[in-house]
């Protein structure tokens, strides 16, 4: 009889000792108490993840769009959802124009990552 309380208590206390993943990514400010749960917040443009990331962006569209040339990160937020979503603002140019791409990842609590969206920012040409 004790032994249903007792693994119900232990599972209890485990679930609220161990870290999430976007802690373990190391995710700063996602134990905020004013984070608004699903809202973005800005992280440090040399933030690791958002490296690794940048990586893909760029291997994807030196693939796909061999032309365009990413610059520099510019932007980085993370919104907590069943997971992470890691959303970087990056600069582009290519021969004909430039711009911003904002790239949105998603990273699941198995560590996997997805490139989710990709859009495209042409800067306003002045006539």
């Amino acid at each position: 009889m004790m032994r249903p309380l007792y693994i119900f208590f232990l599972v209890i206390f485990l679930s609220c000792t161990s870290s999430s993943t976007a802690e373990q990514d190391g995710i700063i400010g996602v134990n905020d108490s004013d984070m608004i749960v699903g809202g973005w917040r800005d992280q440090p443009l040399d933030w690791q993840t958002a490296k690794d990331d940048y990586e893909i962006l760029r291997q994807k569209l030196r693939l796909e769009n061999p032309q365009v040339k990413l610059l520099e990160i510019i932007r980085v937020e993370t919104q907590v959802v069943a997971g992470y979503n890691v959303r970087l603002t990056v600069r582009f140019r290519n021969a004909e124009e430039s711009g911003q791409i904002v790239a949105v990842f998603y990273h699941d609590l198995r560590q996997t990552v997805s490139l989710t969206e990709i859009e495209m920012i042409r800067d306003q040409r002045s006539e």
